[in-house]
């Protein structure tokens, strides 16, 4: 747990607007982010990530106005570099890898304190996918920029996986506490793949090797 280093939750006060479908104090937050970045660790590339193509959108709309006002910083936006800076969303940002990614999540509260419990692609059958892609795109760093807190999510308002998988999350970056399981799936391991483990386990050994089962799950 160190600077520059590992999940950075980061809590804006932010709102929802379900009209336009973006969080605009969030978007300003993540400017703000982009340019300190420059300042502070310019040789380090980044990547912003946005949960939908609107906050993409308002994202990239206030950074333009931003860079208008402070062309000093231009050399960092230059395209004809190793790893140049974007702003894409969960749909397109697969492949894609920074030393840096700010993430933002858009959803919350509305302006009535109401939190709607639909997190646009992840409510999706396969939504868990995305948010995986997304989460990973880090070498070092990953500023998760939200206006809600993990207990905001009510598990029982939603079954898609990946919202259970984003509470997850933003627990994890909100408490740095990892929940880690250590029951072995039953589906997978039954009783035919426990005699299979029992085999390998012993042929290793067999060979001169120490070896031990069942060392974590995946």
């Amino acid at each position: 747990d160190k600077d520059g280093l590992g999940v950075d939750y980061c809590y804006v006060d932010g709102t929802f607007e379900h009209q336009s479908r973006v969080n605009k104090k969030e978007a300003e937050f993540v400017v703000d982010l982009i340019f300190k970045h420059i300042e502070k660790t310019p040789e380090l590339s980044l990547g912003v990530v946005a949960f939908s193509i609107a906050q993409q959108e308002i994202i990239e709309k206030l950074l333009y106005k931003r860079r208008r006002v402070e062309p000093d910083k231009e050399f960092f936006f230059l395209k004809n570099t190793e790893e140049p800076f974007f702003i894409k969303n969960l749909e397109n940002v697969q492949g894609d890898e920074r030393d840096v990614i700010i993430f933002s999540v858009a959803y919350g509260k509305d302006s009535t304190g109401k939190l709607v419990h639909n997190f646009g692609p992840l409510n999706k059958v396969g939504g868990e996918r995305r948010l995986n892609v997304a989460v990973t795109r880090a070498k070092l760093n990953v500023k998760l920029v939200t206006s809600m807190h993990y207990n905001d999510i009510n598990l029982e308002k939603t079954g898609a996986v990946g919202a259970r998988m984003l509470r997850d999350y933003l627990e994890f970056a909100e408490k740095k506490n990892l929940k880690i399981n250590n029951e072995p799936p039953k589906a997978v391991f039954g009783e035919q793949s426990a005699d299979m483990e029992e085999e390998i386990c012993e042929f290793i050994r067999s060979n001169g090797f120490i070896a031990d089962k069942k060392v974590g799950y995946s």
